[in-house]
């Protein structure tokens, strides 16, 4: 897993989840050295880009593994590229005949804006029925829109929306995947939003879905859920220069000691 999160690095890593990835280690893992987190000017970056684009697997349909040094992504950037995606929707035939196909665009539209609204105008529309199953299907398909939005959605605390994230989450199959191709197919789906209750209620939802789906590699779902913040720290820290002492395997190691509801993980699986 160490390796494979190595070669991850060298094709680039948001730094978007570092600081609440370490506020979660943190209270995870109270014994945990300081010398082996990131020191603090590690956290200072707030550039907007994608989260774990540089653990994008060759089957991922943004290509982003092509690039040596995949490019930083603004959300200005991202919003063009939707809206662009949008206009080529818009363009088609059935488009121009079939006012469903218009009131579609608009509801894409109203949802990156306001991902609430958005929903309502489909809804009232009859584009979408009022079911977390159906609007989940909508979200995991994304044609047209914002990853941001997604993701602000999906987050949102009340039943409905955590009803919406539950379906969302159990669209993605992780059957045999390693941990960090899942958290790659994961984390392309949506952007994950700012808060920390909403970071950590959607890879609670990950870590039980990727367990359900692979039961015999870790004794709890609480371990797959810090060893995924443990692999995002690992490939932020590595890849960000800001942080001159690199984590060894070794280091990896020994802070993932005993996460596995007491128990050390297998040491060919970290690395």
């Amino acid at each position: 897993m160490y390796r494979v999160a190595w070669a991850a690095v060298q094709r680039g890593l948001a730094e978007a989840l570092l600081g609440y990835a370490v506020s979660i280690w943190k209270r995870s893992r109270p014994r945990l050295h300081p010398r082996l987190l990131p020191p603090p000017s590690a956290f200072e970056d707030d550039e907007d880009e994608d989260a774990f684009c540089g653990l994008h697997h060759h089957d991922c349909p943004c290509h982003s593994h092509r690039y040596s040094t995949p490019p930083r992504k603004t959300l200005k950037d991202e919003m063009a590229e939707v809206t662009a995606e949008m206009e080529a929707l818009d363009t088609g035939e059935d488009s121009k005949n079939n006012p469903k196909s218009k009131q579609m665009s608009i509801g894409r539209k109203k949802f990156n804006m306001d991902p609430k609204k958005g929903i309502e105008y489909l809804i009232d529309h009859g584009l979408l029925k009022n079911t977390p199953d159906d609007i989940a299907q909508f979200l995991y398909k994304g044609e047209g829109l914002n990853k941001t939005a997604i993701g602000d959605y999906l987050g949102e605390r009340n039943d409905f929306n955590q009803s919406v994230l539950d379906a969302f989450v159990c669209l993605h199959d992780f059957t045999d995947l390693i941990l960090v191709q899942a958290l790659r197919q994961f984390l392309w789906s949506f952007r994950l939003p700012g808060e920390a209750q909403k970071i950590d209620r959607m890879m609670e939802r990950f870590a039980h879905r990727y367990c359900e789906l692979n039961p015999s590699i870790f004794q709890h779902p609480d371990t797959c859920f810090v060893l995924s913040f443990a692999i995002i720290m690992l490939n932020t820290s590595l890849h960000n220069p800001a942080v001159k002492d690199k984590q060894t395997i070794e280091q990896f190691i020994t802070m993932n000691r005993g996460i596995d509801n007491g128990d050390d993980l297998p040491r060919e699986l970290l690395e």
